[in-house]
């Protein structure tokens, strides 16, 4: 008896460690990665800066911005998620910026430095990414649990 117990919980936290991260929302973010650089070389330390989303390689208005106060510098080379800084003004979310505009230049700022560096570098898919379109064209009802692969769903 005890046996089938210990069965049947070990089962149940199986069962939900395959269905919660299968239900569980999914985040927008962005990994990005520059070099950064001063008069005197690569910068090491940390630093500020605001990240902007433009639908225009030059000129016009953010769709998106977001500020991050304390990014470390390494030998030049920093690392930020995009989407979990604060975002400044009415500027709505990232989510919103890469669904609304089919193209989208991203322009950085070192917190301090009056102007933003340039040029503005253009968002690009990743490679697999792109296959997400052929979920965009899929007619609501075209797939049916009978087109399925048996144990796919």
């Amino acid at each position: 008896m005890k046996q089938r117990k210990i069965i049947g919980l070990i089962s149940g936290i199986l069962l939900l460690a395959l269905i919660l991260p299968a239900t569980a929302s999914v985040t927008v973010e962005m990994n990005y990665q520059g070099r950064l650089e001063d008069a005197h070389g690569p910068v090491d330390g940390s630093v500020g800066m605001t990240f902007r989303l433009f639908n225009v390689s030059e000129g016009g208005t953010p769709v998106w911005e977001e500020a991050h106060i304390f990014i470390e510098v390494h030998q030049g080379v920093y690392n930020v998620i995009l989407g979990a800084g604060t975002v400044n003004g009415s500027y709505g979310t990232l989510e919103e910026a890469l669904t609304s505009h089919d193209d989208l230049w991203l322009e950085v700022q070192v917190s301090g430095d009056p102007d933003p560096m340039a040029p503005r570098q253009k968002l690009t898919s990743a490679g697999y990414a792109v296959r997400s379109l052929v979920a965009d064209r899929v007619a609501e009802g075209g797939v049916t649990m009978d087109m399925l692969a048996a144990d796919s769903v």
